[in-house]
């Protein structure tokens, strides 16, 4: 999370929040503080958020098609909290200082069902391999049996929404009552009453949506492109093929296309 007088940012995990951040704490060069990476409002303190209500809310999203095949192929470079939940040996997890942490930030939802890691070790085993990905997509939003620790398949929400979905409302609404949502309706009533978030940039548009957002940022269009020329390259990328239509059968295509029905319509994505 990024914090100035102006502005808070918040960072939804591979929706270019690294990159996002890197600007914008050029940008505000001397007027941030960075708080951890992908905390929600009340994991801050409020002295430290500041004028919560009064400053701007800043997110980034993503198609979710090709948001779950880079969560995936950054997991298979053995890298991401999912990934150390999954796929790592549970015992020498727990004696880590990240698994520590997860398990205090999570309270009862450090309680998933126990892991069968070598399956989740099978998935993230090659990068190239599709029906490793199709494997993975179906354990991650299908399988009840595999938790994944974040509190995703204890709620309701994961009867009609994904992992993105879920992550999407952990960060950018007050959560407080999400778990008492029980359909895609209600989930769409809650957004309009619950979501506090003021700009969101497309992944696929970063640099001009921030530049069509510069009045909410704070900041002149000249003092944003200047800062963008020096970020030409994408940061924190998967090594993975760019075309993630490659990776979906059928089957998959359907399923994220219900799964995330709510980012889908809201943000006007396709598969294509």
């Amino acid at each position: 999370m990024l914090i100035t007088d102006q502005i808070i940012f918040f960072e939804l995990q591979k929706t270019g929040c690294t990159h996002t951040r890197r600007i914008l704490s050029t940008l505000y060069a001397d007027n941030h503080q960075i708080i951890g990476k992908h905390n929600a409002y009340d994991t801050v303190p409020k002295k430290v958020l500041g004028d919560f209500e009064g400053k701007t809310k800043v997110g980034n999203i993503r198609n979710p098609w090709d948001w779950y095949i880079s969560l995936w192929a950054y997991g298979c470079q053995h890298r991401g909290g999912l990934y150390r939940r999954v796929a790592l040996n549970n015992y020498l997890f727990l004696f880590s200082k990240k698994r520590f942490l997860d398990l205090i930030n999570t309270g009862p939802y450090g309680r998933y069902p126990k892991l069968d890691t070598q399956l989740w070790q099978q998935v993230y085993s090659d990068v190239n391999n599709y029906e490793n990905f199709n494997a993975w997509l179906k354990l991650v939003l299908q399988s009840k049996e595999h938790g994944i620790g974040e509190g995703f398949k204890i709620g309701n929400i994961s009867q009609f929404a994904g992992l993105m979905t879920f992550r999407y409302f952990q960060l950018y609404a007050y959560r407080k009552k999400l778990n008492s949502v029980h359909s895609l309706k209600e989930l769409r009533d809650f957004d309009q009453k619950e979501n506090f978030m003021d700009v969101i940039i497309r992944n696929e548009n970063l640099h001009s949506d921030l530049l069509e957002n510069v009045d909410k940022l704070k900041c002149s269009q000249e003092e944003l492109t200047k800062v963008l020329g020096s970020f030409a390259k994408r940061t924190n990328t998967s090594e993975r093929d760019k075309d993630y239509r490659k990776y979906y059968d059928e089957e998959s295509v359907k399923l994220v296309q219900q799964k995330e029905k709510f980012i889908i319509e809201k943000y006007g994505y396709s598969f294509g």
